[in-house]
């Protein structure tokens, strides 16, 4: 078993596609197949099934898939500690984080970060619910998740608050809540709102 084979099944379980796996990974369609062909081979169990054109997890894949994980995650700690070690802060971050923070704010740490840190790169999550957030986040899709903090019950995820967002509503003149300075969001329960679309 080596750790290309373990990668490869990873993002194919992760797609459920061969070609996209291959696309991301820079390889062709070919080898993804005869890794997990080999894979399968070695464990003596199937890891997917065909269903239409997808390929789906068998339930020995999703076993082997909690256990892979979890060893590349503790290879890429070993990594990371390594080169911090080294006084070398490097490797790429992945960044999930709400919508409505991709305007200004991340651009932002990104910039400051990278100015301090230059061999570290970031992908990128973007446009995802806070509950899609912490999915990616407790499967080891992404690093690090910026959210609101009602989406953090989850034991294996630590979590630090980093600040509070003044919230303003914009009404007519006429509107019966136009005088006032603050409001609670209960007294906007029945009120309509202009939203971003799904």
């Amino acid at each position: 078993m080596e750790l290309q084979q373990l990668k490869y099944f990873r993002e194919v379980a992760e797609r459920e596609h061969v070609t996209r796996a291959a696309e991301k990974l820079f390889v062709s369609q070919s080898a993804i197949s005869r890794a997990v062909t080999q894979l399968e081979k070695e464990l003596g169990v199937p890891l997917f099934y065909r269903q239409g054109r997808a390929i789906v997890l068998s339930r020995y894949g999703r076993l082997f898939l909690e256990h892979v994980n979890r060893a590349l995650n503790i290879l890429e700690t070993a990594k990371r500690l390594l080169r911090e070690q080294n006084g070398e802060e490097s490797g790429t971050v992945s960044l999930g984080f709400l919508h409505s923070l991709g305007i200004e704010m991340v651009p932002r740490l990104i910039k400051e970060y990278c100015r301090k840190h230059p061999k570290t790169q970031f992908t990128l999550l973007v446009q995802r619910s806070g509950e899609m957030l912490m999915k990616e986040l407790t499967a080891g899709n992404i690093d690090l998740c910026l959210s609101v903090p009602g989406m953090f019950g989850s034991s294996d995820v630590r979590w630090n608050h980093l600040l509070d967002e003044e919230l303003l509503i914009a009404v007519p003149q006429t509107h019966r809540l136009a005088a006032r300075r603050t409001v609670s969001l209960r007294e906007l329960s029945s009120e309509p709102f202009l939203v971003l679309s799904p």
